[in-house]
């Protein structure tokens, strides 16, 4: 790219497949006046770039096109019997045109503008010479009632939450700094920005605010498929207690997510939280096959030991196969996408490294654990009676 002539700046991207999206430093600088909002953006510029680990800092409100900006006198405008929005709409029919009426052709509408000829309307000279008419027949050249200025105009007002907005872009070398103590750092600059800048707003958007705003709503996603689980189960087996022991191995999942990101060493992603929530629902799968097989096996002499505990060591040598190969076939169809045999994603890889590592530690923990929990729950039972 260093022979391509013209551009005023070339930038590389990685493109991501999924959240977050947005850049690792993202700030919405908002207020009321574009002209403040820009003083603000580049003075945090400044303190960013002062940040150790953080480059290609900018914002999104490059200069546009140069304009000729009319400001209309309006003690001049009133002498002369006109007003400032009579005045706006005569020089805007005449340069940019007005629709008199419109022309049929078979089905087709089309407009008819009227507006000077193009010779007309192609220099400075040309705008400050349109002439107006007021109500007693006098005409009287725009130039007398207006002062003009040509500087460069935006190409574009974005807005967010129906506030002028300027946002702040940047990355980060992760290397160096990583993405929490950046943000961290931010926050304490913005008090004496907002100081600095009277009427101006600074708030951090982009990667920080996605993951801000997943971990807010995860949790209620989590607790609310704990909660489905619980009444299935509980409506399945008939008990309290039993869907309780089932869901232990939830945590033992979670162990085995947390240890299949370190080892892939995959980020703690978005698509990997949604993969912890997603594993709850998965692993709970080989505890009911346990449970229903001892459950099945107990007798209804509810105070013979021997038989309880027996129940318990059949369950577990008996459908040790069964649940293995269960567990077997999922992982191995998560072992292509979780190591990148024929292809790796940076976007899913985290998410079948959490299912597949996860299912792999509770199924081992699970297999010794919920028996022992089974008898444990045994042993309360009778002692309470």
């Amino acid at each position: 790219t260093k022979t391509i002539s013209g551009p005023t700046a070339v930038e590389f991207e990685l493109i991501s497949g999924g959240p977050p999206v947005g850049k690792p430093i993202s700030v919405r600088v908002q207020g009321k006046f574009l002209n403040e909002i820009k003083q603000a953006s580049l003075a945090l510029q400044d303190s960013i770039r002062k940040i150790e680990g953080t480059k290609d800092i900018t914002d999104d409100y490059p200069p546009g096109k140069k304009e000729i900006r009319i400001k209309v006198d309006q003690e001049k405008a009133a002498m002369y019997g006109f007003t400032t929005q009579y005045v706006a709409m005569n020089v805007r029919s005449a340069l940019d045109g007005i629709t008199a009426t419109e022309y049929r052709e078979g089905d087709d509408e089309i407009d008819v503008i009227v507006k000077y000829n193009q010779k007309n309307r192609s220099s400075m000279d040309d705008v400050l010479f349109f002439n107006l008419t007021n109500a007693t027949g006098q005409t009287v050249p725009v130039r007398e009632m207006v002062d003009f200025e040509i500087k460069s105009g935006p190409d574009e007002i974005k807005r967010f939450d129906q506030k002028r907005t300027i946002m702040v872009l940047g990355d980060i070398d992760e290397d160096v700094i990583k993405l929490d103590k950046v943000n961290n750092k931010l926050k304490e600059m913005f008090p004496k920005m907002e100081e600095q800048f009277p009427g101006i707003h600074f708030e951090i958007g982009g990667q920080f605010e996605e993951f801000t705003n997943i971990f807010a709503e995860v949790g209620q996603y989590f607790a609310l498929s704990m909660i489905l689980i619980f009444l299935i189960l509980g409506t399945q087996f008939n008990s309290y207690s039993q869907p309780l022991v089932i869901i232990t191995t939830v945590p033992f999942a979670l162990i085995g997510a947390v240890l299949g990101l370190i080892i892939s060493n995959n980020p703690f992603s978005i698509i990997a939280i949604y993969g912890c929530v997603a594993l709850a629902g998965i692993v709970v799968n080989d505890a009911i096959v346990l449970m229903d097989f001892i459950n099945n096996r107990r007798p209804k002499d509810q105070m013979n030991v021997h038989r309880y505990w027996s129940s318990i060591v059949e369950a577990g040598r008996l459908r040790l196969r069964p649940i293995i190969l269960t567990s077997l076939t999922t992982i191995s169809g998560l072992v292509p996408m979780a190591f990148g045999i024929g292809g790796s994603s940076e976007t899913w890889a985290p998410l079948a490294n959490v299912i597949l590592f996860g299912l792999l530690v509770s199924t081992v923990l699970t297999l010794f654990i919920i028996p022992s929990f089974v008898a444990i729950l045994d042993d309360i039972k009778r002692s309470r009676r």
